[in-house]
This record gives structure tokens, C-alpha cells and sequence, in this order.
């Protein structure tokens, strides 16, 4: 979708890097506990009657047109 025509060449910067060491680390951490359980809760009884039918309506498009080769 997309064309890129590269137009100049980069260059990366010189670097010199050395050895390291990373840190020893020790470290405590808690724990976590997943489960359910059961309770009893006040909900709304909701009765809904639809009645349906078909209309012709206007819905959105999209047309992709990639660029063209060189």
C-alpha cells in the first residue's frame, strides 16, 4: 500500500561498545489466587417484543487502491 522510492543513503554512526554485567538480583514477590464462587444477586426481568423488517439503507465503502509501479 505503500511505494517508497529511497532517494538518499543513510549512514549508521560509528560506535565502540565495551563488555558489561548485569546486576545478580534477588527478589520476593506474593502470589495471586483466581477462583469464583456463587452469589446471590437482585437482576431485572426485562421483556422485549422486535419486530423486524427489510429496508434499503446507504452502508459505507471502501475502495483501496495501491499505487502504481514506476
Amino acid at each position: 500500500m505503500i511505494d517508497f522510492d529511497v532517494t538518499d543513503e543513510g549512514a549508521l554512526p560509528e560506535v565502540s561498545v565495551e563488555g558489561g554485567e548485569m546486576p545478580e538480583v534477588d527478589a520476593d514477590v506474593g502470589s495471586i489466587t483466581t477462583g469464583t464462587e456463587t452469589e446471590t444477586v437482585e437482576v431485572p426481568d426485562v421483556d422485549v417484543d422486535v419486530s423486524t423488517e427489510e429496508a434499503e439503507i446507504e452502508v459505507p465503502t471502501v475502495d483501496v487502491n495501491p499505487p502504481k509501479d514506476d
